[in-house]
């Protein structure tokens, strides 16, 4: 058996991605993929085999339906799940397994308490845990950060249509945190409607605003049938327009008379990214990802801006 293990709990769509990803893994690993739905787990399987090692390594791998009983060191697990199960998961991953490091899937949890309940436990178990809220390791808005003054006050919005403001908007309070290194983000001026509730988990749209020190925050997500989403960041004399989806970027600047210059801005997929992240972890025990800890407080500060509790409610994120 080789000595790279990773575990991966929850084959949908995003942990199917995790599993495609590490087909590239240029090193031979040990992968026991978790998942109870079975067309889950062959969806996964059947991704898995659509990409090509480059090295043309065949990687060992295991599917089961729960959380093995028998202990072993794991490098890497990865827990896919919805927020629903996932503090239970994790709960039963670490009696059970020896795990190296985490990596938690967003949003983590819809209860307050589960924060701290998880964050204690992973301290007394000594396991490194990050959450993969990914845009901060992306080459792009890394280049990006290092050209922003962030002395000068800044405002990031996002807007769009459909874009998942119920469980995304973290994604960019983590962007946003990334961007002008701050962890004190208050969040406020909440405007939520068109409320609703799909199999147990909330859906809403409207207006959710932040702020940390100089710089705004500003969500913006409208209800409709064609997803678009647009990120601007505007200071006193330079104007960022940026869309993913089509994987370009605009910059005005006052000094150029506002010339709009435009250029490719590639984002990479998660099915290019977990294999990366594996091997930071394995050369350095570190990774660019938000630290459990960081994220916690960021998801919070998102769950205190709403204008409702889901502390007494049983639906989810």
């Amino acid at each position: 058996m080789t000595s790279i293990r990773v575990l991966i709990v929850g084959a949908g769509n995003i942990g199917s991605r995790h599993l495609q990803a590490l087909a590239l893994f240029e090193k031979q690993l040990y992968i026991e993929v978790v998942e109870p739905n079975e067309t889950n787990m062959l969806g996964a399987i059947a991704k898995y085999h659509k990409i090509e090692n480059p090295k043309g390594i065949t990687h060992d791998i295991k599917l089961s339906r729960s959380i093995p009983n028998e202990q072993s060191l794991w490098n890497l697990a990865i827990i896919a799940t919805r927020s629903n199960v996932r503090s239970f998961l994790i709960k039963d991953l670490l009696e059970k397994q020896n795990i190296k490091h985490l990596l938690l899937e967003k949003v983590l949890f819809s209860k307050e308490l589960e924060y701290s309940e998880i964050g204690t436990l992973l301290e007394e178990k000594g396991v490194k845990t990050w959450v993969n809220c990914s845009r901060r390791i992306y080459p792009e808005y890394k280049k990006l950060k290092s050209i922003l003054n962030k002395s000068k006050p800044t405002e990031l919005t996002v807007e769009g249509v459909d874009w998942g403001m119920a469980s995304n908007s973290i994604h960019f309070i983590d962007l946003f945190a990334f961007l002008f290194e701050t962890q004190n983000i208050t969040m406020e001026n909440c405007e939520l409607h068109d409320q609703d509730v799909e199999n147990d988990f909330i859906l809403f749209f409207g207006n959710l605003s932040g702020k940390s020190g100089p710089h705004k925050l500003s969500l913006n997500c409208e209800d409709g049938e064609e997803h678009n989403v647009g990120i601007d960041i505007v200071t006193e004399d330079t104007i960022i327009a940026i869309d993913e989806t089509k994987g370009r970027i605009i910059i005005s600047e006052e000094k150029d008379n506002w010339k709009p210059i435009e250029s490719n801005f590639s984002i990479p997929l998660q099915s290019q990214l977990t294999n990366v992240i594996l091997k930071d972890l394995l050369d350095s025990n570190h990774c660019g990802l938000t630290t459990y800890k960081e994220s916690s407080a960021l998801h919070l500060a998102f769950l205190e801006g709403l204008n409702f509790s889901l502390n007494d409610k049983n639906y989810y994120f």
